[in-house]
């Protein structure tokens, strides 16, 4: 099914790919087919793009079994922290460049 070949497009923000996967879960359900939360969890961290590749093996690792509903607020905070430090080294970046001058 197209949820098996699901890829996360560069530069998209996790609530957008998680919205793309909703909606295509939603669309599959109309058509009959039968998907359930524990079946989205692989194929979303399957699509997820390297940058997220801790957080992947983290979960992995945890041999705990999550929800679907769990995993996204787990990869929403995993995004915020993305941002957080992605703004910090451009701060960092920009201060010492001006130090340079």
């Amino acid at each position: 099914s197209q949820l098996h070949t699901l890829k996360f497009k560069q530069n998209e923000k996790i609530e957008a790919f998680l919205r793309r996967v909703t909606e295509l879960r939603a669309s599959l359900i109309a058509l009959g087919e039968a998907v359930k939360d524990d079946a989205l969890v692989p194929i979303v961290l399957r699509a997820l793009p390297s940058s997220y590749r801790i957080f992947v093996t983290t979960l992995n690792l945890s041999d705990t079994t999550i929800s679907f509903e769990k995993l996204v607020n787990l990869l929403q905070q995993e995004e915020a922290m993305h941002n957080k430090d992605d703004e910090e080294e451009q701060a960092l970046s920009s201060h010492q460049k001006w130090k340079g001058k």
